[in-house]
C-alpha cells in the first residue's frame, strides 16, 4: 500500500494542537534516521557517548527534563510514536517490529 503526503498532511490536520510539537519531533526524527547511513548515526552516537561520559551531571539533566516533560504531558511514550508510524504505512504495531 502506498501512502500519499496529502495522506499524512491530513492525519497531522486531525491531530489535537497540543500534539503537533510531538508529531513534529518524530516526523524530524523519521527523516534524520531515513537519510543517514549507518556509519554517520554509528559516529554521532560515538559523539553522543563521549560528551556523556565527559560530563554525566548533564546527563542526568537531561534526563531529568525529560521525565518531567513526559510527567507534565509535554511529550507521550514512543510507542504512541510507533503506532503512528505504523498507521502512516498500514500496518498493525505487530508488523511493525517486522520490518
Amino acid at each position: 500500500m502506498r501512502v500519499t503526503r496529502d495522506e499524512v498532511i491530513n492525519l497531522i490536520r486531525s491531530l489535537p494542537e497540543d500534539k503537533l510539537e510531538s508529531a513534529r519531533d518524530y516526523l524530524s526524527f523519521l527523516y534524520y534516521a531515513y537519510g543517514t547511513s549507518e556509519a554517520q548515526m554509528q559516529a554521532e552516537d560515538a559523539d553522543w557517548e563521549g560528551a556523556f561520559a565527559s560530563n554525566p551531571e548533564k546527563h542526568r539533566a537531561l534526563a531529568r527534563e525529560a521525565q518531567e516533560d513526559y510527567l507534565t504531558g509535554r511529550t507521550t511514550l514512543l510507542t504512541e510514536y510507533l503506532a503512528l508510524d505504523a498507521r502512516l504505512r498500514g500496518q498493525d504495531n505487530a508488523s511493525f517490529w517486522k520490518t
